[in-house]
């Protein structure tokens, strides 16, 4: 915040009791002027705050996005892995020993996480720039 600066011009003919009432008046303004700033310094840590919420609720649903989209890869991943197998091709990308039971059953778990998650991240709704609280 800059600095406030006061200047005071007085007249020659400037009486005792005027100086007094200057004094009163510029000490009612330091006060003023004291509580204002100490309300400026609250609305800037609030705003801070907010802002920090903000930015940590973006965090947040954007790694829940991203086990989302994660979740679904692994889902295709497993899904062709299961559709090679049953077509006896060689290019299946899951270990030999993985029976067809346990990458269907993986594969519809993996589906059903990234359902779920992508659901949780789409309910919340966000406020991805700004908006109100």
């Amino acid at each position: 915040m800059a600095p406030l600066v006061l200047r005071i011009v007085c007249r020659a003919d400037l009486s005792f009791g005027l100086a007094q009432t200057l004094a009163a008046d510029i000490a009612r303004a330091l006060d003023r002027l004291e509580q204002r700033e100490a309300k400026d310094r609250e609305d800037e840590v609030a705003a801070r705050a907010t802002q920090s919420w903000r930015s940590a609720k973006n965090k947040a649903k954007a790694r829940r996005r991203h086990e989302a989209a994660k979740a679904a890869r692994e889902a295709a991943a497993l899904r062709a892995a299961l559709e090679a197998k049953q077509a006896g091709g060689e290019k299946a990308t899951a270990a030999p020993s993985k029976s067809t039971a346990d990458l269907a059953a993986r594969a519809e778990q993996k589906s059903a996480e990234a359902v779920a998650a992508e659901a949780a991240v789409g309910a919340e709704g966000g406020l991805r720039h700004g908006g109100v609280c």
